[in-house]
């Protein structure tokens, strides 16, 4: 497998924020937030040594917006968004957007 096709499928859980289980929560933070987190560290390394890549993180509306009863889900795609734009600026300028 080359860093080009490296695929981290996101979670969802839908509740409200009060009655989610903390398991719930640590498991939607762990998939949505630190695995692609994790997963773009590795992938990055071989991009700098290949001298180009490619980096395409999905989020959601949701991040942006929020919406009743996806409170946590939301907060793990807006930190998406944010980590995609600071990698883009950390990378962007070593051929890798």
């Amino acid at each position: 497998m080359t860093a080009s096709n490296l695929i981290n499928a996101p979670l969802g859980h839908d509740g409200v924020l009060a009655t989610m289980r903390n398991c719930q929560l640590e498991e939607l933070v762990g998939v949505n937030t630190l695995a692609p987190i994790v997963l773009t560290k590795y992938a990055v390394r071989a991009m700098i040594a290949d001298g180009a890549g490619r980096i395409v993180n999905f989020a959601s509306i949701i991040g942006f917006t929020g919406f009743s009863g996806l409170a946590a889900y939301a907060a793990t795609k807006a930190s998406t968004l944010g980590f995609t734009r600071s990698l883009a600026r950390e990378v962007g300028r070593l051929g890798i957007p």
